[in-house]
């Protein structure tokens, strides 16, 4: 609730943009007019009408309604509206660059005749020259429909901890570019720039750049100019731009707007029909029948960005079942020596929607195990349907509740609460909630406790409680400036820290390792990873 809750610290936001061009190979016609005089007298008052029928129309009813028509260029003296000239021994050049509206082909090739009628003077009698048509063939326009999906949670440094940095995950800014017209879009380039920070008020210290392009599902080499190709009728290409930020944080306030640029300045020739921009939560893997990557979309753009619809390749919404953290059940992880096994099952809600679901679950596990592997009754889902996620969410707020009653209470200073969310994602297909699904983790577990079997004025002899891991690294701080400075690898689970200073606060973390690979939440500030302890002071002389 905005009105309840407010941010811990400074509430900075800034302004994000992102400047891209899309440029293609369009037909356009290109229509020429010499006048030679060779004789001593000029010609003046010269006029030229165009005009464009369809082929065969032995009407020839106008269809200059379908053209876009440029001005002449190179004009004769004076143009060519009734006051052109060429004068003696001399020769005149103009040409006029035209192309159809989307009109004058609607579905097929259509061929129009182009001509004209020239009017000049000569010696005072006024000539008219019908100027034989040329025959032209137009194909039908592409009519495009562009979607930009901009994931909206950001994981990254926390800059609330300060004695560590979280690593920065990749999120998602995808186009889907859906072709519904009967003509191909030829040659398609889109070249975007950098992110760039064009309002930042507080001069918050935060970068975003661009980590790595995919085209539809292949690795673009260079991420700033994606080649896109040839976009047949009643197809979709989709990019994938994946972008870093130095800090996490939330998007909102989405907008997206498109200028169309031509030789001929006529908005009408764009072959652009819509451009939209949505809230997104996630890329999944293409929906049944469709070749390119579908979007999870927050319509309603919710603080916890649950998805409310999938997109599909054509770019149609479709609605979403969700399943909740309070919908679902998670087993206590099982196995060991690096892998670890859970089921999650559904225990609320129908399906409904064409089986379209997203569950949300608690994560059992800590954020050095990775999810492998996704099962929903023994059949292996999409890496791309199934994630983990992990954030702290820190705001203050007025009100509480109480733990024995449960009822809210209003209290007069704003209290600081720290809410961690560690996930489950998936996305799947399925017509009923009577699934099991059976979740692979792999990877360490961090210590589960760290504590000093013994204290004295100069050492700390630590201890800790582990599962699964071969080896652990252990680290030391003095509290008061907190940078810390490795130890010693130990394949034991007890280690003497000497050479201290008496009377002093030491911070001592520790890391859990398997294989020579070391798990990072032994650097997370809480009760179980750390140990901040005070040696005593030396005893008095007797």
């Amino acid at each position: 609730d905005a009105t309840n809750k407010q941010k811990s610290g400074v509430c900075v936001q800034v302004r994000v943009r992102i400047e891209q061009e899309a440029t293609l190979t369009r037909v356009a016609f290109n229509a020429q007019l010499q006048l030679q005089n060779d004789g001593d007298t000029p010609l003046t008052n010269i006029s030229v009408t165009i005009y464009i029928y369809e082929h065969g129309d032995t009407t020839k009813t106008s269809k200059l309604d379908l053209f876009v028509i440029g001005n002449p260029n190179p004009v004769f003296q004076g143009g060519v509206t009734g006051r052109g000239v060429v004068p003696a021994k001399s020769t005149g050049t103009t040409e006029w660059l035209f192309m159809a509206l989307a009109e004058a082909a609607p579905t097929a090739n259509v061929d129009y005749d182009v001509g004209g009628t020239l009017n000049y003077t000569i010696d005072g009698v006024v000539m008219s020259v019908d100027l034989f048509p040329d025959t032209i063939t137009v194909v039908p326009s592409p009519r495009l429909h562009v979607k930009y999906f901009w994931e909206t949670i950001v994981y990254a440094d926390d800059p609330f901890t300060t004695d560590v940095v979280e690593p920065s995950v990749p999120f998602l800014l995808g186009v889907s570019i859906y072709n519904s017209g009967a003509g191909t879009a030829y040659n398609l380039t889109m070249t975007s720039g950098e992110p760039e920070i064009v309002e930042n008020e507080k001069g918050l210290l935060v970068k975003f750049a661009i980590a790595e392009c995919r085209l539809n599902d292949e690795l673009v080499p260079n991420a700033m100019q994606v080649n896109v190709g040839d976009i047949k009728p009643n197809t979709t290409s989709v990019i994938r731009w994946y972008l870093t930020s130095t800090l996490q944080g939330r998007f909102k306030n989405f907008n997206a707007s498109f200028t169309y640029d031509t030789p001929l300045r006529d908005a009408r020739l764009s072959i652009i029909d819509s451009l939209d921009i949505f809230a997104t939560t996630r890329s999944v893997a293409p929906l049944q029948g469709d070749t390119v990557p579908a979007f999870l979309v927050d319509k309603d753009e919710d603080e916890d960005s649950y998805p409310d619809e999938v997109f599909d390749a054509t770019g149609q919404a479709l609605p979403l079942t969700v399943f909740m953290r309070n919908e679902t059940e998670v087993t206590t992880p099982t196995g060991g020596n690096g892998t670890f096994f859970v089921d999650l099952r559904l225990t609320g809600g129908v399906v409904e929607h064409n089986g379209y679901v997203y569950v949300r679950a608690v994560n059992p596990m800590s954020r050095s195990v990775k999810l492998v592997s996704v099962l929903r009754n023994g059949v292996p889902l999409s890496s791309e349907n199934f994630w983990t996620t992990y954030r702290e969410v820190r705001y203050e707020s007025r009100r509480r509740r109480d733990a024995s009653t449960g009822e809210e209470i209003h209290e007069r200073h704003r209290r600081e609460t720290v809410v961690t969310l560690s996930d489950i994602h998936i996305f799947d297909q399925t017509n009923s909630t009577n699934n099991s699904y059976s979740l692979t983790f792999s990877g360490v577990k961090p210590v589960t406790a760290i504590w000093p079997l013994d204290i004295g004025t100069s050492y700390l002899y630590m201890t800790w409680n582990a599962s699964g891991a071969d080896a652990y690294k252990v680290e030391v701080c003095l509290t008061s400036s907190c940078t810390f400075f490795p130890l010693i690898t130990t394949n034991l689970t007890v280690y003497n820290i000497t050479s201290l200073a008496a009377n002093t606060t030491y911070t001592v973390r520790v890391f859990a390792g398997l294989n020579n690979t070391f798990e990072t939440d032994g650097a997370t500030d809480t009760e179980t990873t750390l140990a901040i302890i005070v040696t005593p002071s030396p005893s008095p002389s007797p």
